[in-house]
């Protein structure tokens, strides 16, 4: 990111107004082994690695909450999910800190529900040269931001970037079209193993920080 120096911190969001999914596969804990954070959470996090490249979290602290997964309400017509899979046992919300082992901070959210109008993701790098926001909708959302917005600013002055204008899901295509060169790649064997290594560790961390937070009892943490 040339644009921006060295890169210091960088906010991470995926917020749904409504959108809590209702199949025992995404929010019954044992056979999620977690709910938003293991959902839209992991994506965030994938971005991260794309943007920045592969690092360990050396420190996490993370809290969660359920206040919406149990209420039908808080469902999403869009996602056309079978119902009747039971209680959720699993957070709608994770938010957390962390810092990386090349001393970025980062902020994340995952909300499958909110107060928000519009389902809104934010991607904000900053650097000791600017920052950079892109503000869309990850997903097949129709609540979505209007068109996605990148902006970066800079010494007070704020420049619009132009982004190209994509149908809905062009990036699921284009990962695609993709998978089978890639899978035939000998050079990348291993690969996604060791890059989804760091993210489990992160995200057993963060749920042992959540769970300590509400328990003053010691909970062993996962190095």
């Amino acid at each position: 990111m040339p644009d921006l120096g060295d890169v210091r911190h960088v906010d991470l969001a995926w917020v749904r107004s409504r959108g809590v999914p209702r199949s025992g596969w995404f929010t019954q804990r044992d056979k999620a082994g977690g709910g938003v954070l293991f959902d839209l959470g992991w994506h965030l996090l994938d971005t991260l690695a794309h943007l920045l490249g592969p690092g360990r979290f050396t420190q996490v602290t993370g809290a969660t909450s359920d206040d919406f997964v149990n209420v039908g309400a808080w469902s999403a017509a869009w996602r056309k999910d079978s119902t009747g899979a039971g209680a959720a046992d699993v957070e709608d919300t994770a938010r957390g800190f962390l810092v990386r082992d090349d001393g970025v901070s980062v902020s994340l959210r995952a909300s499958w529900a909110s107060h928000e109008a519009r389902d809104v993701t934010l991607i904000r790098v900053e650097g000791s040269a600017g920052v950079a926001e892109l503000r869309c909708t990850f997903g097949f959302s129709p609540n979505r931001q209007p068109e996605p917005v990148l902006t970066l600013t800079s010494e007070g002055t704020t420049t619009p970037i132009a982004l190209p204008a994509e149908p809905i899901g062009t990036e699921y295509r284009r990962q695609l079209d993709g998978l089978a060169a890639r899978l035939a790649d000998p050079g990348n064997r291993g690969v996604a193993v060791a890059e989804a290594r760091p993210i489990v560790r992160m995200i057993e961390n963060f749920y042992a920080s959540a769970r300590s937070a509400r328990d003053p009892r010691p909970v062993p943490a996962y190095q």
